[in-house]
């Protein structure tokens, strides 16, 4: 509990929404502080992600780098790398081709704002 910035009121909550372990990513057992920020909308959403890059035959990392790196401020996108394998598994997904179509259906779903930059030629 924090103390309160004004000794004649009680100090401030924390209020999280509340998120289970399976919610976030798929994996079982995240820590506390790496799920607790997502709400049930956000939950939603993000399970929609997968259908959409499967009609459009996109590999979601390929998606999730390719739209880290399209905003102008982005310099680099860190996927953390676990074993040496998966550096050549990034750089096929940076690589793959994904249509412009596929951002197009995100927009149209309501996944993706319309302000938000793209991957250029898409």
């Amino acid at each position: 509990m924090l103390p309160s910035p004004w000794p004649d009121r009680p100090p401030p909550r924390t209020v999280r929404p509340r998120a289970v372990s399976s919610d976030f990513a798929g994996r079982e057992g995240m820590p506390n502080r790496l799920r607790t920020h997502l709400t049930r909308a956000c939950i939603k959403k993000r399970a929609q992600l997968p259908s959409c890059a499967r009609k459009a035959g996109v590999s979601v990392k390929a998606a999730a780098l390719q739209f880290a790196l399209a905003h102008p401020a982005a310099a680099a996108a860190i996927p953390g790398a676990t074993r040496p394998s998966r550096i050549a598994e990034d750089l096929g997904a940076l690589r793959e081709e994904v249509p412009a179509a596929f951002w197009q259906e995100l927009r149209e779903t309501g996944l993706l704002d319309p302000a938000a930059p793209l991957p250029a030629g898409a």
